[in-house]
C-alpha cells in the first residue's frame, strides 16, 4: 500500500500514482462525463457486462464513458459465388459458413465480418445500436488502434484492456483508473506519452508501455524502468 500521490519522472515522461493498492476498488468514484457520442463505442454484451470491440469516432480526445449502448449486428447479404472464389470453398462449404454467422455457430462471428470487411468481401453486416446501456468492463484488443488519439481517460470500471488497444495513436496523455487488474502486451505502444497517471501496483502493466515515448532509444521504453514506492520495485 502506498499513500499517494507518486510522481516519478523518465525522460520527458511523468507517470503519477496515487493511493496504490495491490486490491482494486471498482465504481468507488463518479465516473467522468462522455465527451463523445457514445454510438461511436462497438460494444458488445459478454457474460452480462460490456466490451468494447471499436470505435468508429473522429474525436482524437475521449473520455470513455462507464455505461456504453449494446450493438447487434445483422447479415444483409452473403453471396456465394465470392465466397467460393475468396476462400477456394465449395458452395457446400460457403452454404454452411453462411449459416453458421446467421446461427452464431462457426469460427467466425457477425462481428468479425463487420470489424474485418477486407477478410469477409462477399458478406454485408450492418450494426444496430440499442438504446439499452451496459456497465463496460473491458476493452479489447485493438479496439482503438490507429484512431488518431491524443488523450485517453478511462474509468474504475475497467478492468482489462486488451493486447495493442491503443496501438499507435498520437496519445500525449493516458488516465487509467483504480479497477484495472490486466493490461496486454504493446496496449499503449507506438505513441507519444507525456503523461501517465495509473492507480493501481505497476506489476499490471508490465510491456503496455512499448515504444510509447519520444525517445530515441533501441529498447524503446517499458513501464519496468519506473520504481513505484515500496510497491513495486525492480
Amino acid at each position: 500500500y502506498v499513500d499517494g500521490p507518486i510522481s516519478v519522472s523518465f525522460g520527458n515522461i511523468t507517470f503519477t500514482a496515487s493511493t496504490v493498492q495491490a486490491q482494486s476498488q471498482i465504481g468507488e468514484d463518479t465516473p467522468a462525463e462522455p465527451q463523445n457520442n457514445n454510438s461511436d463505442y462497438v460494444v458488445v454484451e459478454q457474460d452480462g457486462h460490456g466490451v468494447i470491440y471499436g470505435y468508429v469516432g473522429t474525436d482524437t480526445s475521449l473520455t470513455i464513458p462507464s455505461q456504453l449502448p449494446v450493438s447487434t449486428f445483422t447479415l444483409d447479404n452473403f453471396d456465394v459465388p465470392s465466397c467460393m472464389s475468396q476462400n477456394e470453398s465449395t458452395e457446400e462449404e460457403c452454404i454452411e459458413e453462411r449459416d453458421d454467422l446467421i446461427n452464431g455457430t462457426g469460427k467466425s462471428t457477425l462481428l468479425d465480418v463487420y470489424a474485418y470487411p477486407e477478410d469477409f468481401t462477399y458478406a454485408t453486416v450492418s450494426r444496430t445500436v440499442s438504446n439499452n446501456t451496459i456497465l463496460v468492463t473491458e476493452i479489447e484488443g485493438g479496439a482503438f488502434k490507429r484512431k488518431g488519439l491524443t488523450s485517453v481517460t478511462i474509468g474504475d470500471n475497467i478492468t482489462k484492456i486488451g493486447k495493442e488497444a491503443f496501438y499507435r495513436n498520437s496519445l500525449q496523455t493516458v488516465i487509467i483508473g483504480s479497477g484495472i487488474t490486466d493490461i496486454g502486451s504493446s496496449a499503449f505502444e507506438r505513441n507519444q506519452l507525456q503523461n501517465v497517471t495509473i492507480n493501481v501496483a505497476c506489476d499490471t502493466y508490465k510491456n503496455a508501455f512499448t515504444y510509447s515515448s519520444q525517445f530515441d532509444s533501441n529498447d524503446g521504453f517499458s513501464i519496468d524502468n519506473i520504481v513505484w514506492g515500496t510497491t513495486c520495485t525492480n
